[in-house]
């Protein structure tokens, strides 16, 4: 039977979820960190938070926090709207900054051969990020 995850900050004792006393904590100065305009690496270097990034961005976005019927709330409602609005800029402020990163060689998408086996052309359909573009080559 697979054993479900707890998140951060929290414990389970005698079947309730309480917040551990430390990482609770922890958790509350990483997203005030985190909102206050520390990156998420910063956030974590200074809270103390020994997780990977890739974990520390999902915890920034993680409802539980706010509480639900079987965990108590870690986080306040403003605090966790405010990381993930600054979350969600921060992501398309990345991919804007890296654009140049993300644009590829054209992909061939189709090839079409005509004529003869002794001349034959192919004919290249490829897909830009802005266009379509259709090449003849022979």
């Amino acid at each position: 039977m697979k054993r479900p995850m707890i998140p951060y900050g929290y414990i389970i004792e005698n079947g309730a979820a309480i917040p551990h006393p430390e990482e609770s904590e922890k958790l509350r100065r990483f997203f005030a960190f985190y909102v206050d305009g520390y990156s998420i690496r910063e956030a974590m270097k200074t809270a103390e938070i020994n997780l990977s990034p890739t974990t520390c961005r999902n915890m920034l976005t993680n409802e539980t926090y706010l509480g639900t019927d079987f965990y108590p709330r870690l986080i306040q409602p403003a605090v966790m709207k405010k990381a993930k609005a600054r979350a969600l800029e921060r992501g398309r402020n990345y991919s804007r900054e890296h654009e140049s990163k993300f644009k590829t060689l054209p992909v061939f998408t189709s090839f079409t051969f005509s004529g003869s086996a002794d001349s034959a052309s192919r004919l290249y359909e490829c897909i830009q990020p802005i266009k379509k573009q259709t090449r003849t080559c022979g």
